[in-house]
């Protein structure tokens, strides 16, 4: 079986954290955990394990409408990950203690939360000067609002 689509999708995640929180990115690549393997089954199977019935159906209206962008799936595994940011950082967790975290959210994360953070995720990148090619692509921005090349990415300015 290839796992192309799921590991461009891990690259895109991992884009967006480097983009958007870099302190994070750079605990992630020091903890050797950068690949974005603890968000496979998520991407997968579109958070199906991670949410009971009724906001998993919320979620995956949300997520089939197309809006606010393209992949916006993966602003919510950004969100869900930069909510957890601070225990993974404090804890010093390595790959297999986040991907062991990761798992033990299941049916303990707030789907409208996840909703909210990723929404504000993406405004946040649309009000920004430059973006990245590669993030433009990846949600479906204009490319004439993104930074051309994929020279290392300044985080957004949200001021």
């Amino acid at each position: 079986m290839n796992q192309e689509g799921i590991k461009r999708q891990l690259s895109e995640v991992a884009s967006l954290l480097q983009f958007l929180s870099p302190d994070f990115n750079h605990y992630l690549e020091s903890s050797s955990a950068d690949n974005m393997y603890f968000c496979f089954r998520w991407l997968l199977i579109v958070f199906k394990r991670e949410f009971n019935f009724p906001d998993i159906m919320r979620l995956w209206e949300v997520v089939w409408t197309g809006l606010p962008c393209k992949n916006f799936h993966l602003l919510i595994c950004v969100g869900i990950l930069e909510s957890q940011q601070e225990t993974i950082m404090r804890q010093r967790l390595d790959f297999t203690e986040i991907l062991k975290h990761v798992n033990e959210l299941a049916f303990r994360i707030n789907v409208e939360d996840s909703l909210n953070k990723a929404e504000a995720i993406f405004l946040q990148i649309q009000r920004c000067a430059l973006i990245p090619a590669c993030i433009a692509e990846t949600l479906g921005l204009e490319h004439n609002e993104a930074q051309q090349d994929d020279s290392p990415p300044s985080s957004p300015d949200v001021s």
